[in-house]
């Protein structure tokens, strides 16, 4: 165990808090766990790599709408930390051709918290295409930073911007309690 999978517990219900304000305007989205990524590598799909810590999604029409990102960083540069992740996914890894692979066994947790076995799929990112099969709104989805109190902040001069928005959401526990927690479980740990 981790201080970031710690975070990750610790975010449950800031999660669901966001997916139940993205759920009034988009009814039947769900957060997605363990979403994979194939990025281009010289004109051909690369290995399936985690795409972010859960995503807000719907499936329509054939079509999977990306209606939330979430990043979840627990150490004390949380913050930075993802900033700059979010900026070198959007400006140098999201491009027309990749696939997001919703593998066997992911699962969704709808807004009251029950979790479900995902139908698996993948989705292309081909902006402008039409048809299913397609990954909707990658590039312009909200981003939502779960961070721990006390962080460090990236400036505004940090040169580190993004079109969509980049909202912030406190654990509610500073990176020191999450590493003292960790702590207090590894000691706990016989080897």
């Amino acid at each position: 165990m981790r201080w970031q999978e710690v975070g990750e517990v610790l975010s449950r219900e800031k999660q669901l808090a966001i997916l139940a304000d993205i759920v009034k305007k988009n009814p039947g989205a769900e957060i997605y766990r363990g979403v994979k990524v194939q990025l281009m590598s010289g004109g051909k799909l690369g290995q399936e790599l985690l795409f972010s810590d859960n995503i807000v999604a719907i499936q329509r029409g054939g079509n999977l709408e990306i209606l939330g990102v979430m990043e979840v960083k627990a150490g004390f540069k949380g913050h930075a930390e993802g900033t700059a992740q979010i900026f070198e996914w959007l400006e140098g890894c999201l491009e027309e051709g990749i696939h997001l692979v919703i593998p066997q066994g992911t699962k969704t947790i709808a807004p009251n918290g029950v979790e479900a076995v995902a139908k698996r799929g993948a989705f292309v990112y081909s902006p402008g295409s039409s048809g299913s099969g397609q990954v909707k709104m990658l590039f312009s989805a909200d981003r939502h930073l779960l961070v721990a109190d006390g962080v460090s902040h990236v400036g505004i001069d940090s040169g580190l911007h993004v079109a969509p928005n980049v909202t912030p959401h406190s654990l509610g526990v500073s990176s020191a309690d999450i590493d003292w927690l960790v702590g207090q479980v590894l000691m706990g740990l016989s080897l």
